[in-house]
């Protein structure tokens, strides 16, 4: 069985993508060393509990779900990460930059290669994570309806 197979995979022509047809390198292992083979989901446990041996104090009362979740969101956010390539934004942008963040000279001056239009910057007098506190809200959407008029 295993030599039609090879056989079969050897004669498959090339895709139009230009890409090689697959070929198995060997027997398929899931989960890492040897054992039964795992769930397409192991990898995401394994990372979870290392997390949670690693940092358990500092995640509360976040549960096992939840923290499931958090380094699946985490996990595609790094994938896409470094599938990304940057552009350049062609229109006017509205940058709402926090107390800390300026505080590290982080502005509108580093987006400058990346936008062709006008930067116009806000400054929140709060935290980079407390933007989206309501207090602060409140004075995002009224630089926005501003930034809108004008």
């Amino acid at each position: 069985m295993r030599r039609q197979c090879d056989a079969k995979l050897r004669s498959c022509p090339r895709r139009a993508t230009g890409h090689r047809p697959f070929r198995p390198a060997g027997p398929l292992r899931l989960g890492g060393s040897g054992g039964a083979p795992r769930g397409p989901g192991a990898d995401l446990d394994d990372l979870s509990a290392k997390l949670r041996a690693e940092n358990g104090a500092l995640l509360g009362g976040i549960s096992d779900e939840e923290l499931r979740r958090g380094v699946r969101v985490g996990k595609k956010n790094i994938e896409i990460k470094r599938q990304h390539r940057l552009g350049v934004f062609e229109r006017d942008l509205l940058l709402f930059v926090a107390e800390d963040a300026r505080a590290r000279n982080s502005g509108g001056h580093l987006r400058e290669p990346y936008a062709r239009g006008k930067i116009t910057e806000v400054d929140l007098p709060c935290t980079h994570t407390n933007r989206v506190q309501p207090d602060m809200l409140g004075r995002v959407w009224a630089a926005i309806a501003a930034w809108l008029q004008a």
